[in-house]
């Protein structure tokens, strides 16, 4: 499957508003570059009630689903990405994420509704 969406490298600093963007990642792998905390909401082995399919090393699928923020701001460059203390809404539930890095491969996703 080509590439829908290619982040930029030292694509600038992106501002989400609250207007949802709904996104798709085909078989996509990302690997977190610290550990998550134990019973992390999004360690999804302890977290049964997320719809997609993942392991310990955040292996995953989404497909078609919502994916809410609040004034976050990322940074978004050679398909790696930063997340600071922010919360999102995924699926119903509400995750916090504390300062992790992950990197993305597998680069074939697509982002919709976004605003830059």
């Amino acid at each position: 499957m080509p590439n829908t969406f290619k982040a930029r490298p030292l694509l600038p600093l992106c501002k989400f508003s609250q207007a949802p963007l709904v996104v798709s990642l085909w078989p996509t792998s990302a690997k977190p570059l610290g550990a998550l905390p134990p019973n992390h909401p999004e360690d999804v082995s302890t977290s049964p009630k997320r719809s997609a399919q993942a392991t310990w090393d955040h292996s995953f699928q989404i497909r078609d689903h919502s994916f809410q923020t609040w004034d976050h701001t990322f940074q978004i460059w050679d398909h790696s990405f930063q997340v600071w203390y922010h919360t999102c809404e995924m699926w119903g539930h509400t995750y916090e994420i504390w300062d992790h890095t992950y990197e993305i491969w597998d680069h074939t996703f697509q982002i919709w509704d976004h605003n830059f």
